[in-house]
């Protein structure tokens, strides 16, 4: 049986280089395709992915910091847990059960903003709960853990949110959701679809801020068509059911797993994206796409490679097409928008 992956190596098999960039300085740094990285930072990464590995999941603080080794504070499913078809995961608990926090501390105390002055900076309490007071989403708790959160576009059917996360406290590479919330009740959206729906609810897009992918879109094989994020599986969020602060976890931690991959060598975690996808990227030693908590080397990649070219091909055009159309049964727009994704960006990489 395979091993898993390193628990930490930079991609590209390079080894883990370690220079003192000022002798006055304690602080190492790690040279990176990035460049030079904080090597605490660098060890926050990989201690995130090797709990990712163990299928344990961490806390994630005001502001859209992930705490690695610490536990979630609490959830009625723990944001970026996955589930596989057999309901397995590490802490699974049943929806029924009383809601609990995705972030704070261990006590399940509600965290408060940093400061009263990061609150009042975002202006974003009163907005978000005029724009979408009528909806059922949990607004208070997503004002409170994302304080600098803002309204910056919306229309009569959509509202378009702004809001930052900061990822790790000890890497100056954060990234700035976009998430596009429908008006439409989410029994209207799907009406039109006579089977099961692969639009998200509420669309999100990343983009890096800080470091020299500051303003860029972050891409993963976890994504849709549109590059609008895959955070979730399909059920284990809806739109005016479960809190929209919970959702906005689940993509900072898929932001969190791409920048893993990218600095690290590989996707933390388990996995859920189609055949077409899995030959293609080939990676014996992560967790299959099909969701099971086995490597690919020893799941599915035997049954995917003696799949045809032309079956890989058609199941990739066939998902596009479905979703594509399901965008346009929803009247919603079929490519990201650019020009929103760049708002709030700091002008300069910091």
């Amino acid at each position: 049986m395979p091993q898993p992956p390193a628990g930490c190596r930079l991609s590209g098999e390079m080894s883990c280089r370690i220079s003192i960039s000022d002798a006055s300085s304690p602080v190492a740094a790690v040279i990176t395709q990035l460049g030079a990285l904080p090597s605490n930072g660098i060890a926050a990464l990989c201690a995130f992915g090797l709990q990712a590995e163990a299928l344990e999941y961490p806390c994630i603080d005001v502001g859209g910091f992930i705490v690695p080794g610490r536990d979630p504070a609490i959830s009625p499913q723990l944001p970026g847990m996955e589930f596989d078809e057999h309901g397995r995961s590490s802490r699974a608990r049943a929806w029924g059960e009383s809601p609990r926090q995705e972030t704070g501390s261990k006590t399940g105390q509600r965290p408060r903003p940093a400061s009263p002055q990061a609150a009042a900076s975002g202006a974003s309490t009163h907005t978000l709960e005029q724009r979408l007071s009528t909806r059922n989403l949990d607004l208070s708790g997503l004002a409170e853990y994302h304080p600098l959160a803002r309204v910056i576009a919306s229309s009569e059917t959509v509202e378009y949110l702004n809001i930052p996360i900061g990822l790790f406290h000890e890497l100056p590479i954060h990234a700035r959701l976009t998430l596009e919330v429908p008006l439409t009740p989410r029994d209207r959206l799907s009406r039109h679809s006579t089977m099961p729906t692969t639009v998200p609810d509420v669309r999100a897009w990343a983009v890096w801020e800080g470091g020299p992918m500051h303003g860029s879109l972050v891409i993963s094989h976890h994504e849709n068509p549109d590059h609008a994020i895959c955070a979730n599986i399909p059920g284990e969020w809806l739109l005016g059911v479960h809190p929209l602060r919970d959702y906005v976890a689940f993509c900072a931690l898929w932001t969190a797993k791409a920048l893993h991959e990218l600095l690290i060598g590989f996707y933390p975690g388990l996995q859920h994206y189609p055949a077409y996808a899995r030959v293609k990227r080939d990676r014996l030693s992560e967790y299959c796409g099909c969701g099971e908590a086995r490597r690919y080397a020893e799941c599915c990649r035997d049954c995917d490679h003696r799949r045809t070219s032309f079956d890989h091909w058609r199941e990739a055009y066939f998902t596009r097409r479905a979703y594509m159309r399901e965008l346009i049964w929803q009247a919603r727009p079929l490519t990201a928008p650019l020009a929103l994704l760049q708002m709030g960006l700091t002008t300069a990489p910091v």
